[in-house]
């Protein structure tokens, strides 16, 4: 039944692909510098919304066949420092470096990006299984 589909999904991908074909439209149009800047602009600095898109990139790419990080991996955290460029900055260069690999150069340029922590396991410990004399037929 038509009136039982959950919209959500499709405004949520219409909503994606309307902004990734304006980054990428933006990112062929521009060189690096112009390109940041204009991110910048058009974001007002917002780190939320830069985050977001930066993240909306990350996920897009790992969704390629040749991604060659796992579908685990994750960005690095992203956080202000008192010294060298502001946060919004940062967000913007690496939405520029992930649309520059998905537009086709080399996976190399964003390995700086990726976290190589490995995820930590459950806090909960599960007690290892003892075998018995009783266990063994």
């Amino acid at each position: 039944m038509a009136s039982e589909w959950n919209l959500s999904g499709i405004v949520k991908e219409d909503t994606f692909l309307k902004e990734y074909n304006r980054v990428v439209s933006l990112y062929r149009d521009l060189p690096e510098g112009m390109f940041i800047s204009r991110l910048l602009r058009e974001y007002k600095y917002s780190e939320p919304d830069l985050e977001e898109t930066r993240m909306m990139c990350f996920e897009a790419l790992k969704a390629y066949d040749d991604f060659p990080f796992g579908v685990q991996a994750d960005l690095k955290r992203r956080v202000t420092t008192r010294k060298g460029e502001k946060l919004s900055v940062k967000l913007a260069t690496d939405i520029y470096k992930l649309v520059s690999v998905m537009e086709g150069e080399d996976y190399c340029d964003i390995r700086k990006l990726i976290s190589l922590s490995k995820p930590r396991p459950s806090q909960g410990k599960t007690p290892k299984q003892t075998i018995t004399g009783a266990d063994v037929s």
